[in-house]
């Protein structure tokens, strides 16, 4: 819920230009977080039910305050803040997986179309460095073609 809401608070950024998304959000998080409560809440229900059972309610709820506890200590002794939407990071990282989903596409697209010499030992055993070099050129020769 928190990841959506910061890309929220981008002003202008589409849903696509996220590297990181999940399918059905944000509504999956929501109704995750309400059956999650909805069953914490239940589970112990028996004990309130006909004579209230002590034994019964601490043994059913008693996770709720040791993870509340946990929680709030390790907050507490780390001097951790929950970052405010507008300063959650969701760009670091993205360029170099554009660069790699660029790269992926382009050596599709040579081995769609057939490669030869060169370009055809690159393709098929990559190195970081010579697919790079690759995209590079590539790219290069298309901008230089449609300049034209």
């Amino acid at each position: 819920m928190k990841h959506t809401a910061s890309w929220q608070s981008l002003e202008h950024a589409p849903r696509d230009s996220l590297l990181w998304k999940a399918p059905g959000q944000p509504y999956v998080a929501y109704i995750s977080f309400d059956l999650t409560s909805i069953v914490t809440f239940f589970k112990g229900f028996d004990s309130f039910t006909v004579k209230f059972d002590h034994k019964t309610f601490i043994t059913n709820y008693l996770g709720i305050p040791v993870y509340l506890a946990l929680y709030l200590g390790y907050k507490f002794w780390y001097k951790t803040k929950l970052i405010p939407l507008k300063e959650v990071d969701l760009i670091t990282g993205k360029r170099e997986e554009d660069r790699g989903r660029v790269a992926e596409a382009v050596v599709e697209e040579a081995l769609r179309y057939g490669i030869k010499g060169e370009w055809a030992s690159l393709v098929s055993s990559p190195s970081p460095g010579s697919l790079l070099r690759f995209v590079e050129h590539d790219l290069s020769l298309r901008l230089l073609s449609s300049s034209r």
